[in-house]
């Protein structure tokens, strides 16, 4: 008699494996058919969104197990020690302390009497409008968390006219007297894993807060009340948080900069900083006022390892008057932010308390990046003038006449300084000399300028490799001794910095990825479509049987899904490319063709002419990619 022997596991895996992918393939064509012919590529993407997945592989979770190491370096064994360890390391991180709920609710409604007013003079046009609160819930994206008081956000997006109705009297209250509900102040703190760092680390994840929707709906109102305030007093290349300014426009200065250089033959240095936690270490007093006691100064001090003098400083700093009094903000949209920022609390699961906190901007809130850009526009206006002072800072030459083609004979020449592109905490110096000496010694002397103003300000720079690092790109006499200098191995490709606080070391780099795009010390294009035609086919690769290469689909709906998930990758940042030889224009094209012939499915021995495959896929030619609009 035969006994029969089940196979190992290693052989059943690809079996089971492919069971599941076929599983998959039907049940997105199935998904497919049920839909209407003429639906757009935004609709069967969120409607197989729960099969496939976000189209951003970084918006993809990843759940890491549960284990997480103590200040001891020994795993919590209890689910309460592991609520006490989360609780601790982000209660730390934004200054605050624990109490419980009756004592919360005892601070907040002693803090409410003293923000009430007993004298008020106000105009209509000094607080939101209805339309605009109206706007704010339509901008409620559906489909997320609920906060503490269960209104889920499809109800906020879908009656915005009845929501707007029933909250407005909130608003009033949260603006002239300084009047919210306890509820919008806080919720529940979740750890997300950043991807990089070991997953049993606090330090490896960041605080998302689930808040009301409501209460976020409201601070949207009011932030854009003021966002003519707020971009008035921002510095002039500060453009994170300004309305209607692309992401791209930084990027394209950056290599706007570093081909001007090369074209006049100078030397660059481009200084690129990266902030420890950096909206989580903002001290709320120097962007919308109030009071910090020296016990919380001092331990903030001590977290961020800050030397005395500069503590010093710090504290200098916090006697004077806040961002907002200094941008000119009326007094009772100043007392509404400083009361946002009063009693705001979070709790992480199973925590029966509340952590109240008192430093650093509330992740998730529409007023995050606008008290962190206060603050920030305090720093860079600070780092200008000292550059100004030291005669590093670069001024370019512009016309008075504006215009696509301006006439330069037309009037005076105008300078201005230029100090870098800053989107929100992504900063970049840019400075140029005629010598490569001359450009070495400009760069030492911003970024000690650069690091001196971060400390002062309570904000710790991020100096290890690939964070805050220099680009260097040196030219003329004395530059082949610099480049062996900083770029040779021996040497450690670091530059030596000397503040007034010690002696710091940044790394020295030929390229360098800020806001999205690859800037190159050449000011060419070629590293950075390189990286971008690979982008472009990762992408293709991740639903390219589930979409791309699925027969249930017609070929008008597999065209829209390629434009809307590979050529929209690709063509971030086309604009400030320069195609300087007939070999990046060739590489560029011949890479898009064979995207569009895998789209087609073509053989790869197929001899199907470029013509043909432009007329079958209905794609636009290569050289129209480069002008098309991210």
């Amino acid at each position: 008699f035969l006994m029969i022997r089940r196979p190992p596991r290693s052989t059943l895996f690809p079996y089971t494996t492919l069971f599941r992918s076929a599983a998959k393939r039907v049940h997105v064509k199935k998904i497919i058919t049920a839909l209407p012919p003429d639906c757009a590529a935004s609709t069967i993407l969120n409607t197989l969104k729960p099969v496939i997945g976000p189209r951003n592989p970084k918006l993809r979770r990843t759940s890491p197990l549960p284990w997480i190491l103590n200040e001891q370096g020994q795993p919590c064994t209890t689910p309460t020690e592991l609520t006490d360890c989360w609780a601790e390391f982000f209660g730390t991180m934004e200054g605050g302390h624990r109490v419980s709920a009756s004592e919360l609710r005892q601070d907040w409604i002693q803090d409410l009497s003293t923000f009430m007013q007993k004298d008020l003079e106000l105009r209509p046009e000094d607080v939101p409008t209805l339309t605009d609160l109206e706007h704010a819930y339509r901008r409620v994206r559906p489909y997320k968390a609920v906060g503490d008081d269960h209104v889920p956000p499809e109800l906020c997006h879908r009656h915005p006219v009845q929501m707007a109705r029933l909250t407005f009297t909130q608003m009033l209250k949260l603006c002239t007297h300084g009047q919210e509900a306890l509820q919008h102040k806080g919720g529940l703190l979740v750890a997300a894993w950043k991807r990089k760092g070991p997953q049993n680390l606090c330090s490896s994840y960041r605080s998302l807060l689930i808040s009301s929707h409501v209460g976020k709906t409201l601070h949207r109102a009011v932030r854009d009340h003021q966002a003519n305030v707020y971009e008035a007093f921002l510095q002039h290349q500060q453009v994170g948080g300004r309305r209607h300014f692309p992401v791209t426009m930084g990027v394209h200065y950056l290599r706007s900069t570093a081909r001007m250089a090369r074209q006049a033959k100078r030397s660059h240095a481009m200084i690129f900083l990266d902030l420890q936690e950096a909206f989580y270490r903002v001290l709320r007093p120097i962007a919308i006022g109030g009071v910090i006691t020296d016990t919380l100064l001092a331990s903030i001090a001590e977290r961020l390892r800050l030397p005395i003098d500069a503590v010093s400083d710090l504290h200098q700093l916090l006697q004077l008057p806040a961002a907002t009094e200094m941008a000119g903000l009326p007094p009772h949209l100043s007392r509404a932010l400083q009361a946002l920022h009063t009693n705001t609390h979070f709790r992480v699961h199973g925590q029966t308390d509340a952590t109240h906190t008192r430093v650093g901007t509330r992740p998730g809130d529409p007023f995050a990046d606008v008290v962190f850009g206060y603050m920030f526009a305090r720093l860079l206006t600070t780092v200008e003038q000292k550059m100004q002072d030291l005669d590093i800072l670069e001024t370019i030459n512009d016309v008075s006449t504006p215009g696509l083609f301006p006439d330069l004979h037309a009037g005076p020449m105008h300078q201005h300084s230029i100090l870098g592109p800053t989107w929100m905490d992504d900063l970049c110096i840019t400075v140029t000399s005629t010598t490569a000496h001359g450009v070495e010694h400009k760069a030492g002397l911003a970024a000690s300028v650069l690091l001196e103003t971060c400390m002062n300000h309570g904000v710790t720079p991020n100096l290890q490799k690939g964070k805050t690092e220099i680009l260097l790109s040196f030219r003329g006499q004395g530059s082949r001794a610099l480049k062996q200098k900083y770029f040779s191995p021996q040497q450690g490709q670091r530059m030596m910095i000397l503040t007034e606080y010690g002696t710091h070391y940044i790394s020295v780099v030929g390229d360098y990825t800020h806001l999205g795009g690859l800037t190159h010390h050449s000011g060419t294009s070629r590293k950075e479509m390189r990286r971008r035609i690979a982008i472009g086919n990762n992408a293709f690769n991740l639903h390219r049987k589930l979409l791309f290469q699925n027969r249930a689909l017609s070929a008008d709906k597999r065209t829209q899904l390629f434009m809307t998930l590979v050529t929209s990758k690709i063509s971030y940042g086309t604009e400030s490319w320069i195609l300087d030889d007939v070999r990046s224009k060739t590489y560029f094209n011949g890479a898009i063709l064979r995207l569009y012939r895998r789209l087609l499915k073509c053989a790869p021995d197929s001899a199907i002419q470029d013509d043909e495959i432009l007329v079958q896929t209905q794609l636009p030619a290569p050289e129209d990619i480069l002008r098309i609009r991210s």
